[in-house]
This record gives structure tokens, C-alpha cells and sequence, in this order.
């Protein structure tokens, strides 16, 4: 049956006054909830507040309604979701100074001290309401105790063990062709062995780490620690298992006065491959840190390093690098942070093959921010270029490398001091020397336990 214009018209007319009336109703229906919250709230009842609101979350879409959420669900124990609650509520009013101060409650209720520092900066100087400028009194009172007890330990031990699972798409770093072009031998062809081409494999690691420190005097502390990691992967590299072991060492110290952190330590690393020490490294690195203010930091750092190959010692040398970075807390929910990094080194030789030194410049930047749900969320996107000194004698050229690092992941944090890591890592080495021109895949799963 075909409808006349004057139906159609009624119609349509009869459909927007339905769904008017679905929206004012559930505007009225939220605005209840909203209010028996407030009621429960008043008395003391978060339980029943939370399980009141939780229900209706989705309709909770104003700052103060998402606002009293995170109120229910701090104060019922559930200090994860305050945190994604008030956050939720600063993306609906970034100047609502009361879900930031409750979100500092939420930080330092889940033992996350340095976001709580920079969200409380942020309302320094802020005109607030008395009750909420009497909150964050008590909320700096407690900062400060938090980092009373810190200094006050002046002495401890920390460690942790993890495990780690995935998937490797080139184990062995190896080429991305299988036959090559060898100009010394007038450009006759060869194909590469399976231990010099890329070969893909599941994999297992464990590790484990621990430091031991002293807090010489107030400000100063006096470091040593070491960490132990190996990895299995389960397919063959040629007739043999491709399993990696490291350790590595360092010991050092670190002085805090206001703004101003210096780091400075030696190092030793040993790296094996199916048991045959493959590096060697002994060195020393320096660090300053400057935090110009409570949403920015910058830092300077040098490294040097002495660069054994006990398999190949032609390829033996001398590392110097320096850098400066930036880090800068951003505005917006998740706490995001974004960093910046840049460095240049020189890798001489030790031995008479210039082709085995190297100039490198490089540069890294990162973000992160917390999620809604409940995970931070972190990626980072690195550049390098290596400039070789010498002609390579099979290939008639200086090598020149352009390697890119790309990583994404995922930090939740099921329990205290446990962390479940998924992530993928990418990396694209370009080379005027084919035999290290390689594309790698890695997805893998990292669970951490850290113990004080």
C-alpha cells in the first residue's frame, strides 16, 4: 500500500516524537541513577553507588557523571577503573578540577607516584573550590610522605624474573637474498649458506636481574647489579640449535639534587651463541638529567665502549657515542608522554681493516599514554645510519647501512608488580652490502615479576 505525501509526512512526524521521547526518557532514567548515586555516596555507600552506576556507564556521558563513577569505584577498591573514570570525565571537561584531583587519589592508590606528581602540577595555580584546594593539600601531604619512605631506604635489593614467548621471522639476522653478486670475483653469483640467510622460528626466553643499592648520603646512591637472559628457539639454524645466552654487569652511581640527576656507571657484557662467546664488551656511560618543569625533561648521555669479537678479532673496536633527548608530559586523559633522542658515534677500529670502523648517526622518538582499558599503550619509531671507513674487498665498496626500528605493545598490569607485555617489533636494515641487507618480524609476549 503506497502512502499519500500528507502520511508520509505523519509519519515521519510521529517517528522523531518517538525517538524525543526515548531520549528524554533515558536522559531521565541516567539522571535518576545519577542522583540515588549521589544519595549512596553521601552515606557512605560506594559498593552500592558502583553497582548502580556501573550498569549505566555508557549513559554516563557529562563530566560529573563519569565523575561520581570514579568516586564509586575508588572507594569500593577498584582504584584501575577510578583511573579510566576520571580520565573519561577530563575528556568531557579538561578544567574539571575535581576528577583531577580525585584521579591523584587513584594514581597514588595504585602506587603510581610519578603520574600522580605531574597530574596534581597541573593544578598548581588553578583557581579551585576550597574543598577541593583542601584535598590537594592532603594529597601533596601524601606525596611528600610517599617520597619520605623512599629516601628513608637507604639500602635494599631489587630483582625480577620474566618470560617471553613468540615468533621471530629472522632469528640470525641474516640476508634477505639467497644468491648475491660478488663483484671481486667479476660479479660471478654464490649462494649463501642457511646460516647466512634469514631463517624464522618460535622461541622461548627466560631472564632474571638484580641490584643491589646504598644510599651513600642524602641524594647520593652507590649501585651494582646484573642481569642474566637466554633465549631458545626451537627450529634448526643449519644442523644446529640457534640458542643465545647474555649477561651482563654494572656498577655506578647516581646523584639527585632539586632538578638535576647524574648517572654514571661501568658496564661489562658477554654475549654466546650455541656456547661460543660471540661479543665481548667492557665500557662506562654518563647521564644528565635536567627537569625543567613538571611536564618537561631533557638529558644529556655519553657511552664508550671496548668491542671485542673473540670469533673474528679483525672486527674489534672503539665505541664513543653521545646524545641528548627530551621527554614531555602531554595534555589530555592517559597521561601521554612523548620523547625525542638523538645521538652520533664513532666506531674506530682497533685492528688494520678500516672497513670494520664505522660513523653513526641516529635518532629515536616515542610515545605512550594510558588506555581505557586499563593498559598503557606505548610505540616508538628509530632511524640510524652507518657509514663503514673502508672498502669492502668482496664487494669493491664501503658499506653503508640505513636501518629502521619500529615497535608497538601493550603494558597491563594484572597484579601488583606483575606485567603481561604483548608486542611487535620491526626492523628493516638497508645495506650497500647484501649479505647484511635484512628484514625482520618479531611478535612476541613478555610476563615480568618485579620484587623490592
Amino acid at each position: 500500500m503506497r502512502l499519500s505525501t500528507a502520511e508520509r509526512a505523519r509519519l515521519c512526524a510521529r517517528i522523531v516524537l518517538i525517538m524525543v521521547a526515548c531520549a528524554i526518557a533515558g536522559t531521565a532514567i541516567a539522571q535518576s541513577v545519577v542522583d540515588r548515586a549521589k544519595a549512596l555516596l553521601r552515606d557512605g555507600k560506594a559498593q552500592e553507588a558502583y553497582a548502580l552506576l556501573e550498569p549505566a556507564a555508557d549513559q554516563l556521558n557529562d563530566a560529573e557523571s563519569a565523575y561520581l563513577l570514579g568516586i564509586a569505584a575508588l572507594d569500593s577498591g577498584r582504584a584501575g577503573l577510578a583511573i579510566i573514570a576520571f580520565e573519561r570525565s577530563l575528556g568531557y571537561d579538561p578544567n574539571f578540577a575535581p576528577a583531577r584531583a580525585e584521579l591523584v587519589r587513584a594514581l597514588l592508590a595504585s602506587g603510581e607516584t610519578d603520574q600522580a606528581r605531574a597530574e596534581l602540577a597541573r593544578l598548581q595555580g588553578v583557581q579551585v573550590p576550597p574543598e577541593v584546594r583542601q584535598k590537594l593539600t592532603e594529597l601533596e601531604a601524601r606525596l611528600a610522605a610517599v617520597a619520605d619512605v623512599a629516601r628513608r631506604r637507604t639500602s635494599g635489593i631489587a630483582g625480577y624474573v620474566e618470560a617471553e614467548t613468540g615468533y621471530d621471522s629472522n632469528i640470525n639476522t641474516g640476508s634477505n637474498s639467497r644468491t648475491i653478486a660478488i663483484p671481486l670475483f667479476g660479479g660471478a653469483t654464490a649462494t649463501l649458506d642457511t646460516v647466512f640467510t634469514r631463517q624464522a622460528s618460535t622461541f622461548a626466553v627466560l631472564g632474571t636481574g638484580i641490584v643491589a643499592y646504598h644510599e651513600v648520603q642524602p641524594g647520593l646512591r652507590i649501585f651494582a647489579g646484573a642481569d642474566l637472559k637466554g633465549r631458545y628457539n626451537f627450529e634448526k639454524l643449519g644442523n644446529d640449535r640457534y640458542a643465545t645466552n647474555y649477561w651482563t654487569g654494572n656498577a655506578g652511581a647516581r646523584w639527585l639534587t632539586g632538578a638535576h640527576t647524574v648517572t654514571g656507571a661501568v658496564t661489562y657484557l658477554e654475549n654466546k651463541v650455541g656456547g661460543q662467546r660471540l661479543d665481548q664488551q667492557v665500557g662506562a656511560y654518563g647521564q644528565y638529567q635536567y627537569q625543567l618543569d613538571s611536564n618537561n625533561e631533557v638529558g644529556l648521555f655519553l657511552q664508550w665502549l671496548d668491542q671485542k669479537h673473540p670469533i673474528q678479532r679483525s672486527l674489534d673496536t672503539e665505541l664513543t657515542l653521545f646524545g641528548a633527548g627530551w621527554r614531555r608530559g602531554l595534555e589530555g586523559s592517559g597521561t601521554p608522554i612523548l620523547s625525542l633522542a638523538a645521538y652520533y658515534g664513532d666506531d674506530q677500529q682497533k685492528g688494520n681493516d678500516p672497513s670494520a670502523g664505522r660513523r653513526i648517526y641516529g635518532g629515536r622518538i616515542g610515545f605512550e599514554r594510558r588506555l581505557d582499558i586499563g593498559a598503557r599503550f606505548y610505540t616508538s619509531l628509530a632511524y640510524q645510519e652507518s657509514k663503514y671507513g673502508g672498502e669492502n674487498i668482496f664487494f669493491l665498496k664501503k658499506r653503508a647501512d640505513k636501518r629502521t626500528d619500529f615497535s608497538v605493545g601493550l603494558a597491563f598490569t594484572p597484579a601488583k608488580d606483575w606485567t603481561l607485555t604483548p608486542q611487535f617489533v620491526w626492523t628493516r636494515n638497508r645495506s650497500s652490502i647484501p649479505v647484511v641487507d635484512f628484514t625482520r618480524e618479531q611478535l612476541l609476549v613478555t610476563l615480568r615479576r618485579d620484587f623490592y
